[in-house]
């Protein structure tokens, strides 16, 4: 394990919030640049590594903090209009929430570091034709979610991407990964006409999408500190005899405690609920995964017939059936949802079909 990855994460540390725990010696600038660049936090550390002389001094670091502030001040613009979107969305009466992204940059110590690629927002499903026309009308395209799926994926060309979701995660993880368990308990919290997930809802949503994360692709040293930092500031607010249920339930207390191990080592943040430690083997091991996986999981197709066993281990944990049987039903149900032709499925599918009749017979076409 490379020890200036180590050096990253105390420096990372420092710059979401401000531990003071920066290493107060010459670091290796490449080496902490790809690694910032891996787990897609290259704009958190930016105002970080400009305290250090040697790297301010390289004029490659000068070029790249100049992307670094025009990346930001468009992010802040872009966030901005999103967000007037999603106030847009809600005005019309839709019960609207958003997920991750701005609502948890605002934990940071310097919020406007967090850059998210996308937008997640949360809906019910009766509203879905309207909000994706209201999406439609200022300027994204959609690619329209399956009758598998949780969510549509909304693109526009200077906004970015959003998704849209009508649940927080696929039935089959649900069912599956989550037991049927998981789910919203709690009104929506409003804050400056936006509204995010409960609480203790938002606790769960955060370390859960970790965990899918780290399960599927590959996990972030963002994805730690998104779950520290919300877990510190509403501590009080969270009900952790929930939480603590369904995660020792669902046999993740070792992940959550890793996160809380990780806190108190790098972030200064190890008081808000009692955690095991861990051996120094099994922290390479797992920062070691991290590197090798990123952000955005570059080694999925390595880790596909991984996710096939553990889909195998988790059916068999909770069910009391045969796996192989039931996904086979469960692709013969879906495939026949995707392959419906009733109106309503076409109208979900394809928004625009309920204008008319042309529209409606356009899609149907499209559809088959």
């Amino acid at each position: 394990m490379d020890k200036q990855f180590f050096d990253f994460v105390y420096l990372y540390a420092d710059a979401v919030k401000g531990s003071g725990d920066s290493p107060d010696y010459k670091l290796d600038y490449e080496k902490i640049i790809a690694f910032a660049s891996n787990q897609g936090v290259l704009s958190v550390i930016m105002p970080q590594l400009k305290k250090y002389q040697h790297i301010a001094k390289n004029t490659s670091f000068g070029n790249l903090y100049n992307e670094y502030l025009v990346a930001v001040v468009n992010n802040e613009v872009k966030t901005q209009k999103i967000i007037d979107i999603v106030k847009k969305i809600i005005r019309s009466g839709v019960k609207c929430c958003m997920l991750k992204g701005s609502s948890l940059a605002v934990l940071y110590k310097n919020p406007q570091t967090r850059i998210s690629g996308d937008t997640d927002i949360l809906i019910d499903e009766k509203d879905e034709i309207k909000v994706l026309s209201i999406l439609e009308n200022e300027g994204f395209t959609i690619n329209h979610r399956t009758q598998a799926s949780n969510h549509s994926v909304c693109v526009h060309e200077q906004l970015g991407c959003i998704e849209l979701h009508v649940k927080l995660y696929y039935d089959f993880m649900e069912d599956i990964w989550f037991d049927n368990i998981v789910g919203i308990e709690e009104q929506y919290v409003e804050n400056d006409g936006i509204y995010i997930l409960g609480y203790t809802d938002g606790y769960l949503y955060v370390l859960l999408h970790a965990i899918k994360h780290f399960i599927s692709g590959g996990l972030s040293v963002r994805h730690f500190s998104d779950i520290l930092l919300y877990a510190e500031k509403y501590a009080d607010k969270i009900d952790f005899d929930r939480t603590n249920k369904i995660i020792k339930r669902l046999k993740y207390e070792q992940f959550e405690d890793f996160v809380y191990f990780v806190g108190d080592k790098y972030f200064g943040i190890g008081n808000i609920k009692p955690f095991r430690g861990f051996p120094k083997e099994a922290e390479e091991e797992i920062f070691n995964d991290m590197l090798e996986g990123g952000i955005f999981g570059k080694n999925e197709k390595e880790r596909a017939r991984f996710f096939e066993i553990y889909n195998e281990c988790r059916f068999n944990v909770f069910k009391n059936e045969n796996f192989s049987k039931y996904m086979t039903s469960w692709r013969r149900d879906n495939a026949k949802k995707v392959i419906s032709f009733s109106k309503c499925n076409i109208i979900k599918r394809y928004p625009y079909a309920s204008k008319g009749l042309f529209h409606y017979f356009f899609a149907l076409f499209s559809h088959m």
